[in-house]
């Protein structure tokens, strides 16, 4: 494929991505259970008594954007166009060659991803925060230790819970068959309640609010609390 192909192929990804972010953008609010309460927020900036604490990134990031515009459905296309823009950032760290066939081949895996999906209309935070997380590791691997640092830095701003990949940082400084042993004796405290047992005791004795914030932290409260074998599976065989 000649200079001028290529050029013309990456400039139909991006037209693509384009549209579908207008459509996106433009979405009813009754689509996605958290694109009313997005739209409220970006709308009247009342996110800076919910999210400012704790994802501070991302409540800098809609207040920029909300210098130039109030419109909640630009708001919502411009999230979407970074989050692609970060997924394919992340891509070219894990694909050997990024070419034009190589992109629509990943933009038809995204289409149909329950999980893209979801990042789109829903956790959107979290879809910002992930490929950044995926970048920290990937970084930290190739011992790129600073851009490794800040890339976890604004996953983190992103969303908090991106503080959780922390671990995998320890793990990959440590024999692969130790870390299947870990794996093990993990996946049988999970099963049996024993983890969730003790990381609610150690936050007791530190006096840390961790437990109860992660178990209260969605309107479903207990609804995703205990074993449940499909996160398990998915986890495990993602």
């Amino acid at each position: 494929m000649n200079f001028a192909h290529r050029r013309l192929g990456f400039f139909a990804v991006a037209i693509l991505f384009i549209v579908v972010s207008i459509f996106v953008g433009n979405r009813d609010l009754s689509v996605g259970t958290d694109t009313m309460a997005y739209s409220y927020n970006f709308s009247s900036m009342y996110s800076r008594f919910v999210l400012k604490e704790y994802d501070v990134g991302f409540y800098y990031l809609s207040e920029l954007i909300h210098f130039f515009t109030d419109d909640y459905r630009i708001y919502f296309s411009i999230l979407f166009l970074i989050f692609n823009i970060s997924i394919f950032l992340f891509s070219k760290k894990v694909i050997p060659s990024v070419d034009v066939a190589t992109l629509f081949m990943l933009s038809g895996f995204l289409f149909i991803s329950s999980w893209y999906e979801n990042a789109t209309l829903n956790t959107i935070r979290h879809g910002l925060s992930l490929p950044f997380s995926y970048l920290s590791l990937i970084l930290f691997h190739e011992k790129n230790f600073l851009k490794s640092a800040i890339c976890g830095a604004v996953a983190t701003a992103l969303h908090f819970s991106a503080l959780m990949i922390f671990p995998f940082f320890v793990l990959m400084m440590i024999p692969f068959r130790f870390v299947f042993i870990l794996f093990v004796l993990m996946s049988v405290a999970y099963v049996t309640g024993i983890s969730n047992f003790i990381f609610k005791f150690i936050s007791g004795v530190l006096s840390l609010s961790y437990y109860d914030d992660i178990q209260e932290y969605a309107p479903e409260v207990g609804r995703f609390f205990g074993f449940y074998v499909g996160f398990f599976l998915y986890s495990t065989f993602w």
